[in-house]
């Protein structure tokens, strides 16, 4: 939504976007779903340290992490053109210039984590704890980032806004 609103609202933009993000989701699941093996027993499913049964990964499950690399790259590559634009045409708000900073480490914090997913689930095929730990990692950077842009955002706004607390002021 970001990206979104720093393009001032483009619906053309939105529904690229959204297309792409299906795209991703698709993708993701097309890749993903051959390469997960079969429960280790027919008759008893051993859990992992998750709860959830142990499928044995194959060779090549590294791959469904690379729709995700190339959906944050094409979202940066967005943010950085409108960076560029900003900068190009002179002064702008502090706040954007925040945001399109908070999106650079929002990329490049999300790329450095799913390319270690890849790199690991490359280099040790069948290791589930090693999987594991650096999957659940993916799945909670957004909302760490995430929280942390609405955090910066908030902080800018109240740095740049003065309240009147007087009695007969709102």
């Amino acid at each position: 939504m970001r990206i979104h609103a720093v393009y001032d609202c483009n619906k053309k933009l939105l529904l690229l976007m959204v297309a792409l993000l299906l795209v991703e989701a698709i993708m993701t699941f097309a890749l993903s779903a051959p390469t997960q093996g079969a429960p280790s027993s027919p008759h008893i499913i051993v859990t992992s340290s998750t709860g959830c049964p142990n499928y044995t990964l194959s060779s090549r499950a590294f791959i469904s992490w690379i729709p995700a690399i190339l959906f944050e790259t094409f979202l940066m590559f967005l943010m950085l053109r409108k960076g560029w634009e900003i900068y190009k045409s002179g002064p702008s708000s502090k706040l954007l210039r925040l945001i399109i900073r908070d999106s650079l480490v929002y990329y490049l914090a999300m790329v450095m984590t799913l390319v270690a997913n890849c790199c690991i689930w490359a280099l040790s095929p069948g290791r589930h704890l090693s999987a594991e730990i650096i999957s659940t990692l993916a799945f909670a950077m957004p909302c760490v980032l995430g929280s942390r842009l609405l955090l910066n955002m908030r902080e800018r706004f109240f740095k740049e806004t003065t309240v009147d607390l007087s009695p007969g002021g709102y």
